[in-house]
């Protein structure tokens, strides 16, 4: 036992927290949705996630379809426990995407940034979805169309 400790309790408590920024996957409709994902793991977990592993594996889901946020949560429990081992205590909380968690004041607030994905929303998702439409590819009002020579 490195820490010399045989079976006595570790003789501290704790967790490592992530704040997961990037995480994205397809709804039922194939329509890409995005999150923040907290992960809190507990200190007493047997194995830890290397970090350059949880982010490959977390973008790895960027083109998988869940129909709902409980079972793309079941999936990372699921997943992310049977690399912990034993009996991993794993809290896993969705944040929408605006959240900042512990960024820096530095950074601009995430809220002053638009999505393009909130506009694949009701009809105009399954619209899109359905066959390309070049009404979408249009001049702002006032702009003009610019050309080369």
């Amino acid at each position: 036992e490195p820490l010399g400790l045989g079976n006595a309790p570790l003789p501290f408590s704790g967790e490592d927290c992530w704040n997961c920024y990037e995480l994205s996957w397809l709804n039922s409709n194939g329509v890409p949705q995005r999150c923040v994902v907290e992960l809190r793991v507990s200190c007493t977990t047997p194995n830890i996630v290397e970090s350059k592993s949880l982010k490959l594996y977390l973008n790895s889901l960027n083109f998988v379809r869940f129909p709902t946020r409980d079972e793309l949560v079941a999936t990372l429990r699921t997943d992310i426990s049977a690399v912990l081992g034993g009996d991993s205590q794993l809290d896993i909380v969705l944040h929408e995407h605006d959240f900042q968690g512990a960024l820096s004041l530095a950074v601009p607030s995430l809220d002053t940034f638009v999505c393009i994905d909130d506009a694949l929303e009701g009809d105009l998702a399954a619209s899109v979805l359905d066959e390309p439409n070049d009404e979408l590819i249009c001049l702002a009002a006032g702009d003009s169309q610019v050309t080369e020579r």
